[in-house]
């Protein structure tokens, strides 16, 4: 067996692994769990590390929360009932904000947008409402 054929093999059993694990309605509730611990982790290691700079904090936690958040809402949109709708108007939201506002507000430079209101005011509010679903998921009750 070749180094390739190793890899090809080694990446559909991942992939297989990782759609089961998904697929298994009992790993919800773990997935909950995880999903909190991950963005309260986050959260607390951004706020040790960036303490005495708002704006460094501000910034690499949106860098880092951000794509966390938007894929944590998808899986979590497809999997579960709970919450659906909420999520689906976060996920509408973001991606307004991420594909026509910063686009729209700053053109071909990204830097720019470092400076205006709209790379941290936007964000931050959609990173603490996603933050507050995820832990409202932790205590809504099972549809029936």
């Amino acid at each position: 067996m070749n180094a390739m054929t190793y890899g090809l093999d080694f990446t559909s059993h991942f992939w297989n692994l990782c759609f089961r694990m998904l697929r298994s309605v009992s790993r919800i509730r773990q997935m909950k769990y995880f999903d909190f611990v991950v963005q309260t982790s986050l959260i607390t290691i951004m706020y040790l590390i960036h303490q005495r700079d708002p704006d460094a904090y501000v910034f690499f936690l949106g860098l880092i929360l951000g794509p966390w958040q938007l894929l944590s809402a998808v899986v979590r949109a497809v999997l579960e009932q709970r919450l659906r709708k909420v999520r689906l108007a976060y996920l509408a939201v973001s991606s307004l904000y991420l594909f026509v506002i910063v686009p729209l507000v700053t053109g071909n430079n990204l830097l720019v947008a470092i400076d205006r209101p709209t790379t941290f005011i936007l964000p931050g509010v959609l990173a603490f409402l996603y933050y507050l679903i995820t832990i409202e998921g932790l205590y809504a009750k099972k549809e029936q």
